[in-house]
This record gives C-alpha cells, structure tokens and sequence, in this order.
C-alpha cells in the first residue's frame, strides 16, 4: 500500500469515527433533553389539593377553591364550588411538565413572556406562574427558574365569565302551582 492511500485511510477512518462520535453525542443530547422534558411540576405522588389558589394577573380577579370535607368552596363568594371546573384543575395540575429549562428568573420576564397577562397559582404547596404562549410551548415559572413548558391547558384555570360556584337550578313552577289571581267584580 502506498504512503498516499495510507494517508487516505487514515482520513477516512479520523472522518468515520468523528461522525460517529458526533452522533452518539447528539443520542445522548436527545436522551437528557426527553428526560427533562418528561419532569412535571408535581411529582408522581401528587399531594392532596385542599386549597388552590388561581390568581388571574390580566384582570386582577383572585378565586380560591378550598375543600371542605368533601365539598370543593368558592371560598370568596361562599358557595359551592362548580364540580365540573374543579376535576379538571385536579385532574390537570399532576400533568404540568416543566420542559426546558430557558434561565433563571427576572423581572423583566413579566412583559416578555406575557406573565404580565398571565395566572399564578398556588396548590400543593407550590406557587407558579404560567405566562404568554412561545410558538408550541407556554412560558412557565416556578420559584426563581422560567422554563418553555410544552403543557398547553392554561385554559383550564380560567373561567369566561370569571363564576367558579356552581349553578343552582331555579325550580320550575308547575301549573298546579300557579294561581290564577282572583278578580273582583
């Protein structure tokens, strides 16, 4: 073999084993970066909600759900709680991922990642903050960290009209309960 192709083997084989090197690396990258994806707010063992608090920055409105032996209370307006909007909150605060980790907290965040327009919320002994939509991921903090959240159901802690308390169905009046009124001749 001739000094010419023994230096071209030997290229070839560096080139090989940095492609290789390289894609093992990126494996890894993507490994780590699923992991940290996968972290949730809560961990696997969700604590038992007995008190949330859902304060919604845009509007200034504040509601707190308090859980009263069974029952769920709109503890503001002093009324029994809509069943429906609280298994959801319950149902959905377990699923809260993290996801990747942007930089540490500053208060400049509140306008630049819409917190500003966004919710805190306090449940489990955790207070978060959940911001303004980036791209497919919503900005998300949690104590002195900002992360890209690919979580997506803001929604849930939001009421349209602002009401938590359940409806309370007014009964219908039958006809035998109207009377027709007397009249006087």
């Amino acid at each position: 073999m001739s000094k010419k192709n023994m230096v071209l083997l030997l290229v070839f084989l560096a080139i090989f084993s940095i492609i290789l090197l390289n894609r093992e690396s990126m494996r890894r990258q993507i490994s780590t970066d699923m992991e940290r994806e996968q972290a949730r707010l809560f961990d696997e063992s969700a604590p038992e909600f007995v008190i949330i608090e859902i304060n919604d920055l845009e509007k200034n409105q504040k509601v707190t759900l308090e859980k009263r032996d069974t029952k769920w209370f709109v503890k503001e307006k002093g009324c029994p709680a809509d069943e429906h909007s609280v298994n959801r909150v319950l149902s959905t605060l377990p699923k809260i991922r993290l996801g990747q980790r942007v930089s540490d907290w500053r208060p400049d965040f509140m306008k630049v990642y819409g917190f500003d327009k966004g919710l805190e919320i306090s449940a489990g002994g955790k207070t978060f903050m959940l911001g303004g939509m980036r791209e497919t991921r919503i900005a998300l903090k949690v104590e002195n960290d900002l992360y890209l959240s690919p979580f997506r159901e803001k929604f849930v802690f939001t009421k349209h009209d602002g009401n938590w308390c359940r409806e309370v169905e007014e009964p219908e009046i039958s006809d035998s309960d109207q009377t027709e009124p007397e009249i006087k001749e």
